[in-house]
This record gives structure tokens, sequence and C-alpha cells, in this order.
């Protein structure tokens, strides 16, 4: 085993552990006195680290299901599933619309002044009494 920037102890023990076992072919018996351990905490390491890669494989099956989720959707071979729409059970939830029209005509907007005039009298009548 070679040191590298990391390495941390609980990795460097796990891989003197595994590369014992493969040395040794899995004789636990033969990995615990080589490397000066109980053989009941080589089996507590080897059941713990058997649990932690149960965990990462169920990982990386989720994080691969959604890449080829991610593909397939892309390409448009997969369908996104909409949800259904749920009804606020009251009043409050409901969307307000507002008229468009009052009566039969449509409501006016105030639109913006003309530029024509002089300036600074944009939109404004012109009640000088002269002409513009």
């Amino acid at each position: 085993m070679k040191w590298f920037p990391g390495l941390t102890i609980e990795r460097a023990e796990k891989m003197c552990i595994e590369q014992a076992m493969e040395f040794y072919h899995g004789n636990k018996t033969l990995v615990s006195k080589s490397i000066g351990i109980a053989i009941r905490t080589l089996d507590s390491k080897l059941e713990q680290y058997a649990k932690e890669n149960k965990e990462m494989d169920a990982k990386d099956e989720e994080r691969k299901r959604k890449e080829d989720e991610f593909s397939l959707r892309s390409r448009g071979l997969l369908q996104t599933q909409s949800r259904p729409q749920v009804e606020p059970p009251n009043e409050i939830g409901k969307k307000q619309t507002v008229p468009l029209y009052v009566g039969k005509e449509v409501q006016k907007v105030p639109s913006k002044p003309s530029p024509s005039g002089p300036p600074g009298s944009a939109g404004r009548p012109n009640t000088s009494g002269s002409k513009v």
C-alpha cells in the first residue's frame, strides 16, 4: 500500500484488510493473525464494509436510474407524467380573474403622452393662449 494525499487512517485500515483478505484467499484466521487484530474485530470490520458497500451500491443505482431517465427524456423517448390537478377545498385557493369588459365596452387604458409639442408640455393642454 502506498500513501497518497487524503488517505485517512480508516481508509488505510480498510485497504490493508482488503489486501490481506485477497492475499490469504478470504481466510479470516490468517488475515487477523497477519495484521494483528482479533478475529471478532475483523468480522465486525468486514460487516461494516459490507454495509457501506451496500449503501453505496443503492446510491449508485439511484444515480444511474436518474441519468438514464434524463437521457431518455432529453431524447424525447420518455414522456413526463403530469400530476393530477387537485382543486382547493374552499374559496381561499381559487384564482380570481379581472373582467376585461365593463358592460359591452372595453375598458380604456390611459395612453402615454404624445411626443408632439414643446418640451415639458407633453400630454398637457395648452393654456397659455398662444398657438404651438
